[in-house]
């Protein structure tokens, strides 16, 4: 299972990938911290249930439930662009946040013992349908 760090890692690599203009990277460059916040926090958003289990008493009881879903995902995603439905540049970001939280899902999806990870569960991908 891989760890905040190696989405944190992975979710940059994803999104210098996929940033498509020179202008967008200049701008990434110029606010690096406040961009490794963006990518920190969209990238290891799904793992937002390990609060909850800590809270509880029990990491991972929650862990790879609900969060780690496509629905759930969607409809946060959903609720999120509403909120900044008329900022035009914020409702954008948050589109390119949503794609690391994917990504996440898609990385969590393709890691397991089979390629050296401590532990393989399975992902709810539909739940709760």
């Amino acid at each position: 299972m891989p760890g905040p760090i190696f989405h944190t890692i992975s979710s940059y690599a994803f999104l210098a990938l996929t940033s498509s203009s020179q202008r967008q990277r200049k701008v990434e460059e110029k606010s690096i911290y406040s961009t490794f916040f963006y990518i920190f926090l969209f990238g290891n958003l799904p793992d937002i249930d390990l609060l909850w289990g800590l809270l509880s008493g029990d990491m991972f009881r929650y862990h790879r439930l609900y969060t780690h879903s496509l629905v759930c995902l969607l409809v946060i995603q959903l609720i999120c662009e509403v909120l900044v439905l008329d900022l035009p540049l914020a409702r954008t970001r948050v589109r390119r946040g949503f794609f690391l939280c994917y990504f996440h899902l898609l990385v969590d999806l393709f890691s397991g013992p089979a390629i050296g990870w401590q532990a393989g569960y399975g992902l709810p991908l539909f739940a709760p349908l």
